[in-house]
């Protein structure tokens, strides 16, 4: 009974751990569970980047401006909840970056589209990323290759480049057509 009694004991202390320049916290769905019995549980992992010390204005570190290019799955596999999750992702994106940044967009399903070219995140810059990746709509084949391969051609053609560059791919991973060309551009993106 006693067991029993700590089983139903739901949403025990979340276990924080704060040594180092990253913050664990676990939280489990159950403190305790009867002798015996099998059940899935499922727990919560949360990890934090320390706070940065305080500085004075001009010992500031500024982040280094980045370019960025999102590469997005909006093949049929994707309607739903997943399409939502990109574009909540992606807005987010746009939302964090500096004035300085540049982000282009990239969605595919059997081809690859620009949907927004290499610019400034400016307020105009932020507005016309965050419009086009509302548009966005699911449907049609999945060509992950096509859209890495537009992604570099971006990347490619750069007059001016930051010092830091990335290529962002969300996809659900559900392409059997070009796997096979996908190893071939990543080793094009380290050359």
């Amino acid at each position: 009974a006693a067991a029993a009694a700590a089983a139903a004991q739901a949403e025990p202390e979340p276990d924080t751990s704060v040594d180092g320049p990253l913050s664990v916290s676990t939280r489990i769905e159950y403190s305790a569970l009867p002798v015996g019995q099998m059940q899935d549980v499922f727990g919560l992992v949360t990890v934090q980047a320390a706070s940065a010390p305080e500085t004075s204005g001009d010992e500031k570190a500024q982040r280094q401006p980045m370019d960025i290019v999102c590469v997005l799955d909006v093949s049929g596999s994707m309607q739903g909840d997943k399409i939502r999750q990109v574009q909540d992702a992606t807005r987010f994106l746009i939302e964090q970056a500096d004035p300085k940044d540049r982000l282009a967009i990239v969605a595919f399903n059997s081809n690859a589209t620009r949907v927004l070219r290499l610019r400034q995140m400016s307020a105009e810059g932020k507005n016309d990323g965050n419009v086009g990746t509302l548009r966005l709509q699911a449907g049609g084949g999945t060509s992950i290759a096509a859209g890495l391969d537009m992604a570099l051609s971006v990347m490619e053609r750069r007059r001016q480049r930051n010092k830091i560059s990335a290529v962002l791919l969300l996809t659900d991973g559900q392409d059997g057509s070009t796997r096979s060309r996908v190893p071939r551009s990543e080793e094009h993106t380290s050359e």
